[in-house]
C-alpha cells in the first residue's frame, strides 16, 4: 500500500507550469503567494483558520522522491532535466501563517508563502486542499457551538469524504469548539475525549411485567447531538 505524501497531492498543471519556469530561466525567482478567500458562505463576514499545522508538515514534505516517482506524471524525454531538478528539490523560502483558532476575515491572508518561483507554485494545490475543508468544517462547527449553551459533539465519521477527512475534520470541529468527537483518532491525536451514542442497531431487554410471558421490550436512549 502507497503512504501518501500530502505534498504531492497536486495537480499536474502546477508541474508543467513549474517547467515553463525552469526552461525561461525563472525558476529561481523569489515570488510571493497569499492565501485568502473572497467571501464567506451565507452571508457572513468570517471565518475559523485550521489546517494550517497540517500544511507546515506538508511543506516540509516537499522533494522527499527520488526521480523515478516524477517520470509517473511527466513521462518523456522533454521532462528529464525537469525530473532531476525535481528530485533535489527542497523548500527554501518562508511561510507565514495564522495560528489555528483564529478568525479570519475576507481578502486577509491566511497563509503567505515567500519562495523561489516552481516551489511556490507546486505547492498551492495541496495547501488549498488541506485549508479549504479544515477551515469548511471549523467555521461551521464555530456557528453551531456559539447557537447552543449545551456541549456539542462532532460525530461527522460517516459521512465524510474518507478516512482524512474524517480524522482532521473532527479536528477543525474541535478547535472550534466542539467537546468531544466520535472519532477515536481525533481523540487520540488532538488530546480530546472520544464519544459515542448507543448504536440504532443494539436494544435493551427488559423484565416482563406479567409472569410467564416471553415478550421483550426494546428501550433506544441517545443523548442530544447537534450533526455538522
Amino acid at each position: 500500500m502507497n503512504v501518501i505524501n500530502n505534498a504531492y497531492v497536486s495537480d499536474k498543471y502546477q508541474y508543467t507550469m513549474g517547467k515553463s519556469y525552469l526552461d525561461c530561466g525563472k525558476h529561481e525567482e523569489i515570488a510571493t503567494f497569499n492565501l485568502f478567500y473572497r467571501k464567506a458562505p451565507e452571508n457572513n463576514n468570517w471565518a475559523v483558520v485550521s489546517g494550517t499545522e497540517e500544511v507546515i508538515e506538508m511543506v516540509l514534505a516537499l522533494g522527499s522522491e527520488p526521480e523515478s516517482f516524477y517520470e509517473k506524471f511527466l513521462p518523456g524525454e522533454e521532462y528529464r532535466e525537469f525530473r532531476k531538478y525535481l528530485s533535489t528539490m527542497r523548500f527554501t523560502g518562508d511561510v507565514y501563517a495564522m495560528r489555528e483558532g483564529e478568525i479570519v476575515f475576507p481578502n486577509q491572508p491566511v497563509v503567505t508563502v515567500v519562495a523561489p518561483l516552481v516551489q511556490a507554485q507546486v505547492l498551492e494545490t495541496p495547501m488549498l486542499c488541506i485549508l479549504n475543508h479544515q477551515m469548511a468544517v471549523a467555521t461551521k462547527a464555530s456557528r453551531v457551538c456559539r447557537a447552543t449553551n449545551r456541549p456539542v459533539s462532532e460525530f461527522g465519521s460517516r459521512r465524510a469524504h474518507g478516512p482524512w477527512a474524517a480524522v482532521y475534520g473532527g479536528k477543525a470541529a474541535q478547535i472550534a469548539g466542539c467537546a468531544s468527537s466520535s472519532n477515536i483518532l481525533t481523540g487520540a491525536f488532538n488530546g480530546v475525549p472520544s464519544t459515542g451514542l448507543w448504536h440504532t442497531a443494539s436494544s435493551l431487554p427488559t423484565v416482563p411485567p406479567w409472569k410467564g410471558s416471553t415478550k421483550r421490550s426494546a428501550i433506544i436512549s441517545a443523548p442530544t447531538r447537534v450533526r455538522i
